[in-house]
């Protein structure tokens, strides 16, 4: 298996680009050493998120538009149109996926799907980049922070047992996984913005 281990390369990017990876980095949970770090890395603090957090809310409040992140991001990596499905709008036109490299996650692309004038907050998240391999977790303990997607984590260990809280951007799943004993053992798996955070063993007994 390959390691998807993510690296720290340096920041660089548009002002926009710098307040939307800090926005993100807003809505990850049980990680705060590596948002620490990922903060430092963008020469950042505690206030300066929240700052950018305030500063890009006119992507993401239920108001916000599809065309509020084509004017914080600048022009997409990728653009392509995509036909919805009943439960993205109320009618038949056609919406726009857009991608966007980020320099904090590596072999990802952040997507955005709307339209002008429409709210973009019903689809958007983490995707691998499609120059990247497409590689799955072996086990639990490869189940590092930022390492993986949800749609990974599932195709190796899913679906899912049970749902716990989801409200967008997060979300948590329990799973099941062998242990190191050997024991198939539920564990959460918590997720921002389609991509992993934290992983716990649950602590039932093993069966």
């Amino acid at each position: 298996m390959s390691d998807n281990s993510p690296t720290m390369p340096s920041p660089g990017g548009a002002p926009g680009l710098r307040d939307f990876q800090l926005r993100l980095l807003s809505g990850m949970r049980g990680n705060a050493p590596m948002v620490e770090d990922a903060l430092r890395n963008l020469g950042a603090g505690q206030a300066d998120m929240i700052a950018a957090r305030e500063r890009t809310e006119h992507i993401f409040l239920p108001a916000g538009r599809f065309e509020n992140a084509a004017a914080l991001l600048g022009t997409p990596v990728t653009s392509q149109t995509i036909q919805p499905t009943p439960a993205d709008v109320t009618d038949d036109a056609s919406l726009t996926k857009v991608t966007y490299e980020l320099p904090l996650w590596p072999g990802l692309v952040f997507y955005l799907v709307g339209r002008p004038g429409l709210p973009v907050a019903h689809d958007f998240g983490f995707a691998r980049s499609p120059q990247a391999p497409h590689t799955l977790p072996d086990k639990y303990t490869d189940l590092r922070a930022w390492a993986w997607l949800r749609s990974e984590v599932f195709e190796r260990f899913g679906p899912p047992i049970e749902e716990g809280d989801i409200w967008p951007p997060y979300e948590e799943y329990k799973l099941q996984a062998r242990d190191v004993d050997g024991y198939i053992r539920p564990f959460w798996a918590v997720f921002s913005w389609n991509l992993l955070q934290h992983v716990e063993w649950v602590s039932d007994q093993p069966s």
